[in-house]
């Protein structure tokens, strides 16, 4: 694995803050149960660290620290792939197309990502 180039880093970036402004927007209309609570927790913590992360990834002055944020972005991405199948399987949510686009969101953002590190 190899740092990730600034050009990379911006288009996931910008396809990172589309996701964490659409989980930030749809998550507010799940069920008020415990699973659908649960599920907004855990979405709002995966779903948004990872821009985050890729911040400091980009900053990292050492190539090991930057390993391990794009690690975690990529983490975090995956487990809200998998809240996000709970959320559409558990019916928490009543807006399939925004889970299918979210979801959507986070694969395109792996395949980003770890091209831009295997190149």
């Amino acid at each position: 694995m190899r740092r990730v180039d600034f050009s990379a880093a911006a288009k996931a970036e910008k396809q990172m803050i589309d996701l964490s402004v659409q989980i930030l927007q749809f998550t507010k209309n799940f069920s008020e149960t415990k699973p659908g609570n649960y599920l907004r927790k855990r979405l709002l913590e995966c779903g948004v660290s990872p821009v985050i992360n890729l911040g400091e990834a980009m900053v990292a002055k050492e190539d090991k620290e930057h390993m391990l944020k794009i690690s975690l972005c990529m983490k975090d991405l995956k487990e809200t792939i998998a809240l996000l199948k709970m959320a559409a399987r558990g019916a928490v949510c009543n807006e399939p197309e925004d889970i299918k686009s979210a979801s959507e969101k986070c694969r395109d953002v792996i395949v980003i990502l770890t091209q831009a590190s295997q190149d």
